[in-house]
């Protein structure tokens, strides 16, 4: 049986009336939903929250922010560490080392959180409304698949389901001392911009967030994994009722009293349309980053310069390999992943400072599926594991960086010496909010002068 939450009834934090297997109107609550207050005021001021670990680094990033999007700047520090917990705890938050800069004693996370929550939250406690948060300058490989797990990446994610536009910026190294000016000069172009609102920029600072507090009802679905099952996005006739029988019974329109809708789609039988035209796409793009359903990852080099330009990209394609070696293994044991691996090759390597890949200081790499593949089709092989000896531990590294091209990849772009522009969604694939492959290629497309995402502008 399946239930709605209408937008009144969930600020208010209970749950919407359902129809019985009767038919008559009953209520089921949610576990841990809390009340809160009202939404936010009107007449607020308007700011941007800024977080960082680092106080310089924090400081020079809420100055560009402050600059290229003419707003105030609320600036939140926190502690480089992993970490979020859904126990209760309890965070201080502290004055900073300047005016409008707090300290809380936790993670990049806990911060987001604690920086845009739309009722209780420091923006919010300072009389501001929050319209943009942006995350760094950090130092942090977060290109390819690094950035699924990297603090900033996950940090500037639950600012974004918090509802508030975000921009996550990274320098992707780990060496101390490399300055942030490059990235800060980057970060002032792209959000100059996303709100040059003389220019069709796709984010009004001046207007408060539509969707913080969140209140997507009914569901987005233009591109949208919400229009599954619709001539939108079809699928055959046995999904199409697996689709329909999941959805039980739907709350009637009428029980949705606030807004006379329901969160169905309604499902068809229709055939696929036309593919949506690539402008409206882009309206699309413009729509869900104002509603904070994508948000956007920068990549700068350490040594960029605005002459090196923008481009609009996508994830790249790298792997860490031999990550892992034994602690003090036993006697007679393999170490596993030393020597005997016929089938390696040495790689060429490339640093953020080359402009090409040079055989200077190349890397031996093992080729351990080849290695594997022979293993299993060797004919001593009995179809039982090796014994190897049980190592007494495990020390991990951050060990051997592989990259293969790919058109369009945050990993190419910064080897050749652009900041990288990923729009990265909010919402994990599947979920209703979450967007199409069809829109999600429109954010490839360059802007002819700029490189960056041409979503970002109106044109």
């Amino acid at each position: 049986m399946g239930w709605a939450v209408c937008a009144v009834c969930r600020a208010a934090g209970v749950a919407a009336p359902r129809r019985s297997a009767q038919g008559t109107p009953t209520r089921r609550t949610v576990a841990r939903l809390r009340a809160r207050g009202g939404g936010p005021s009107e007449g607020r001021a308007l700011a941007a929250l800024v977080l960082g670990h680092d106080a310089g680094d924090l400081r020079a990033t809420a100055e560009a922010v402050r600059a290229s999007a003419g707003v105030d700047v609320v600036s939140l520090l926190h502690a480089d560490a992993d970490g979020l917990s859904s126990k209760d705890r309890v965070l201080a938050l502290s004055e900073g080392p300047w005016e409008g800069c707090y300290a809380l004693e936790g993670s990049g996370e806990d911060a987001a959180i604690c920086g845009t929550d739309p009722g209780a939250g420091l923006v919010a406690s300072l009389g501001y409304e929050c319209v943009l948060c942006v995350v760094g300058v950090n130092r942090e490989p977060n290109l390819g698949e690094d950035g699924a797990g990297g603090r900033t990446t996950r940090a500037a994610r639950r600012a974004a389901v918090a509802g508030i536009p975000t921009v996550a910026v990274s320098i992707p190294t780990v060496t101390p001392g490399v300055p942030v000016t490059p990235a800060t000069q980057a970060l002032g172009a792209l959000l100059s911009a996303a709100t040059d609102a003389e220019r069709g920029g796709v984010l009004d600072v001046g207007v408060p967030p539509a969707n913080c507090p969140r209140s997507h009802f009914p569901f987005p679905s233009r591109a949208r994994w919400a229009a599954l099952g619709t001539s939108q996005f079809p699928v055959d006739e046995s999904m199409r009722r697996t689709l329909h029988e999941a959805r039980g019974d739907p709350m009637a329109a009428e029980d949705c009293w606030s807004l006379g809708a329901s969160d169905a789609t309604p499902l068809s039988r229709g055939r696929p349309g036309q593919a949506a035209a690539p402008d409206a796409l882009r309206d699309v793009l413009r729509g869900a980053f104002r509603d904070a359903d994508v948000f956007l990852a920068l990549h700068v080099p350490p040594s960029w310069t605005p002459a090196q330009g923008f481009s609009a990209c996508r994830p790249g394609v790298l792997w860490r390999q031999e990550r892992v070696s034994h602690l003090h293994a036993r006697p007679g044991a393999s170490s596993g992943g030393e020597g005997g691996d016929l089938w390696g090759r040495s790689l060429p390597v490339q640093r953020l400072s080359d402009a090409m890949p040079t055989g200077k200081g190349a890397q031996f790499v093992p080729q351990l599926a080849t290695d594997r593949l022979m293993a299993s089709s060797s004919s001593s092989s009995s179809g039982f594991p090796t014994a190897r000896g049980l190592p007494q531990g495990f020390v991990v590294g951050p060990g051997t960086i592989v990259a293969d091209d790919v058109a369009l990849g945050d990993v190419d772009a910064i080897l050749r010496g652009k900041a990288a522009v990923v729009t990265l969604p909010s919402w994990p694939q599947g979920h209703p909010f979450a967007l199409l492959d069809a829109a999600l290629v429109e954010t490839l497309r360059p802007h002819a002068q700029s490189g960056m995402p041409l979503w970002l502008r109106a044109e």
